[in-house]
């Protein structure tokens, strides 16, 4: 028992370790400008809420992950779009090389 328990905890922290480890900062604001002309490649975007450090006042970019990137693309400029649409937050991961790594869609309020 205290083995799986052991197991289960390290697959835990590497989870963790490995999240924390792909980006450098977060920021939950309002997405104020959305680029399209890149797609399906990357999409880039502005939010109203700076972003801190080295990509304050930037574009920040967003490319496909996974097996199938121009559609993983083109449904994150989805979820963006919505965003900007309704006046919903994101929340965005981002590197200090201003890629967003993980865009969350929040409710509107």
């Amino acid at each position: 028992m205290y083995k799986i328990i052991r197991l289960l905890a390290a697959v835990i922290t590497s989870i963790n370790i490995a999240l924390a480890a792909s980006f450098d900062w977060n920021l939950t604001s309002t997405v104020s400008i959305v680029e399209p002309t890149y797609l399906p490649n990357f999409v880039r975007i502005q939010l109203d809420g700076n972003a801190t450090g080295v990509c304050a006042n930037k574009w920040l970019d967003y490319y496909g992950q996974g097996a199938e990137t121009s559609a993983n693309t083109l449904a994150v400029y989805s979820a963006l779009m919505t965003a900007l649409v309704s006046g919903s937050q994101v929340h965005v991961y981002a590197t200090n090389d201003c890629i967003i790594k993980y865009v969350h869609l929040l409710k509107a309020r």
